[in-house]
């Protein structure tokens, strides 16, 4: 195996991630749980390099005013990473997806020119999957998937990328799906078998207080992209059935609905109750969770819900509705309750969990053993190693 000092590469095992996007310089929390999960690897002493097309939007080009394209190659947190930065023509996914592939081929050459043949490559996302066929046949590099995207659960795959999903969990060694709603939806989509293995959350930012804190009102907190599918909609309307708590909501995020939401907010003459904070950096995001009683969750559909374990991962209880992902997640009534997807049941949900008394050490301990970057990194070498033994 040809090898360079170039990266850091751990002879044991080398993964080569092939992901949908990484290190997005116009939307940073773009493939956030990508970079989350090679930092995991990275972390636990697997070699771990990443190459990455990200397609940039017209309208994230006018908004962030940045013109920045082409080649960007270096290490990134220990990982030698090779990514494209490139406008997206509106409109033709297949012409999008035909190129990405085309790019990544391209980047794969590139990196293994540098840092020799990998192990195995890790795809994230199906969209990519094309270029890890490539490298299976011209190199004999097995590889796996884990999908993250909504869109089957949603049903917006169009015929074409459900065809194109179907070839590349297919060709894949292994199958991964981030809850095991979404594994059970796949595998009767596509007829394959899918493995569970959660998205990472890093514990040692997201943490326990030092000490205990106290509020006259009682904390609530949601986190998300201010959108249809995160619906704070039906958080804002259920806060109408806690007239008898004393209570504040906090809001993180941004999106495009954040002046209808305000408008609500208005409507309802809760000013006064609710903030919207905007984006939170991990240090901030941090420090609203310790100084939360109860953290809610009210989106319509969540292949994981990553947010749920940052919370937990703080101590923090969740009130969540069933949307998929969380079903995977809140276990037990030692972390969280569930709710119906309406105002009544919600607000309802939400004042029995601020009226209860909570184990927040247990529900942190929860979080570390079975969502750390130790506890999925172990997770994910057991399939690599399984997956290089059989092909």
């Amino acid at each position: 195996m040809q090898k360079s000092n170039e990266s850091d590469i751990n002879d044991s095992l080398h993964v080569l991630m092939i992901a949908h996007t990484y290190d997005d310089l116009y939307e940073p929390m773009s493939g956030i749980f990508f970079s989350d999960q090679a930092q995991a690897l990275h972390s636990q002493s697997v070699g771990i390099g990443v190459v990455a097309v990200n397609f940039v939007s017209l309208k994230s080009i006018a908004k962030q005013k940045k013109f920045r394209f082409g080649l960007r190659k270096g290490i990134f947190e220990g990982k030698s990473t090779y990514i494209i930065d490139i406008p997206s023509v509106p409109f033709v996914k297949c012409w999008n997806r035909w190129l990405r592939n085309v790019l990544l081929i391209k980047l794969i050459k590139k990196y293994i020119k540098g840092n020799g043949l990998p192990d195995i490559a890790h795809v994230q996302v199906f969209y990519s999957g094309k270029a890890a066929i490539w490298l299976k046949n011209k190199h004999r590099i097995p590889f796996v998937i884990t999908e993250h995207f909504s869109v089957f659960a949603r049903k917006l795959a169009t015929g074409a990328e459900m065809k194109f999903a179907a070839k590349i969990f297919k060709e894949s060694n292994a199958c991964i799906a981030v809850s095991k709603e979404f594994c059970s939806l796949l595998q009767n989509l596509f007829h394959v078998p899918f493995l569970y293995v959660p998205n990472v959350v890093n514990t040692e930012v997201f943490n326990l207080p030092d000490q205990s804190f106290h509020s006259e009102k009682k904390q609530l907190i949601s986190v998300g992209s201010l959108d249809e599918n995160k619906n704070h909609a039906l958080l804002i309307q259920s806060l109408k059935a806690m007239s008898n708590i004393d209570f504040h909501l906090t809001i993180v995020g941004v999106g495009p609905l954040k002046q209808f939401l305000y408008q609500i907010v208005r409507e309802l003459n809760l000013e006064k109750c609710v903030t919207f904070f905007g984006y939170a950096t991990k240090q901030q995001l941090n420090h609203l969770l310790q100084q939360s009683d109860v953290f809610v969750l009210p989106s319509k559909y969540e292949t994981f819900g990553v947010v749920l374990i940052e919370a937990m991962a703080c101590g923090v209880p969740v009130v969540s509705t069933r949307c998929g992902g969380p079903e995977s997640i809140i276990i037990n009534e030692k972390l969280g309750m569930f709710c119906d997807a309406d105002a009544q049941s919600l607000g309802n949900c939400i004042s029995m969990a601020l009226a209860r008394q909570w184990d927040r050490s247990y529900i942190r301990m929860y979080a570390v053993e079975n969502f750390s970057s130790e506890a999925v990194a172990g997770q994910l070498e057991v399939i690599y190693r399984k997956a290089i033994k059989n092909d």
